[in-house]
């Protein structure tokens, strides 16, 4: 079979498109020369970093929809730093033990603790009853009170308030709190103020208006260390219905001296002095 032949003239298809394709081929080139001048460079580049700014502008419009506004975030960063600041931790307990007054121990009216936790602690506050006397008896024996010894190595130790000599083998139960805690253990000072002759009235939101409350109290000679204030009478506490107050006084109704210090816990137990 004869194929037909092409017309005068003409061109095949083959040779189109290798036209097409040379010619293509050429413009290509002359664009590829037209962007390798300076120009050309700079307007690559604008267009470039126009394209940039725009994708990042739409980036952080998404960005802004899906988070909360500045307020909510305010709102509740200032929420989560309130809930952590009132979050209620559990309170300090006190260490309970018993000291004995040993010969080692005791020196002149003083017998000094060996428990390490209230070495060194100026700002410790203990409770101490004394719970026996050579012989059993411990009627009518010395008021005591607590006091801090720096001079000791910060040493606290409990003494007998009119100077005499602490007995050997004397015993005390010790209830000894680092440090103050509020509506639990805190240190009450004697003011003018606050002293009513033989008395001195406690002001404190644990324990005003509260009746019920079961406090104990220990004359603390010098809180913090320092100088001191001697307080040589028994004391004994009691509430004021009409002030709505709890009060310290000497119950041989001698006169509270001014700066005298009270070291007062609140517990569920029976109340120690």
């Amino acid at each position: 079979m004869n194929r037909a032949a092409s017309p005068p003239g003409s061109l095949s298809a083959n040779c189109l498109a290798e036209a097409y394709t040379e010619e293509y081929a050429r413009g290509f080139v002359k664009f590829i020369e037209k962007l390798n001048t300076p120009v050309a460079v700079v307007v690559v580049l604008v267009i470039f970093l126009t394209l940039d700014g725009f994708l990042f502008y739409r980036y952080q419009q998404h960005q802004q929809r899906s988070l909360p506004s500045g307020e909510d975030v305010a709102a509740t960063s200032f929420a989560e730093n309130a809930a952590s600041e009132n979050k209620e931790e559990p309170a300090e307990e006190p260490i309970a033990f018993i000291h004995r007054a040993s010969s080692q121990l005791v020196v002149d009216n003083s017998t000094y603790l060996d428990e390490p936790s209230a070495t060194a602690n100026p700002d410790a506050v203990l409770l101490v009853e004394r719970i026996s006397e050579p012989g059993g008896n411990v009627e009518g024996t010395s008021p005591i009170g607590v006091w801090y010894d720096a001079n000791r190595g910060g040493a606290w130790a409990i003494f007998n308030q009119d100077r005499s000599p602490m007995p050997e083998d004397a015993s005390f139960e010790v209830s000894l709190w680092k440090e103050q805690v509020a509506g639990a253990v805190f240190v009450h000072r004697a003011t003018p103020d606050n002293i009513v002759d033989t008395e001195t009235y406690i002001d404190d939101l644990s324990t005003n208006k509260t009746p019920d409350a079961v406090l104990s109290v220990t004359p603390n000679w010098n809180p913090g260390g320092g100088a001191g204030t001697y307080n040589d009478h028994p004391v004994s506490i009691r509430y004021d219905t009409d002030e709505e107050k709890w009060v310290i006084l000497n119950a041989d109704l001698g006169p509270i001296p001014q700066r005298a210090a009270f070291n007062v816990e609140i517990s569920d137990g029976t109340a120690t002095l």
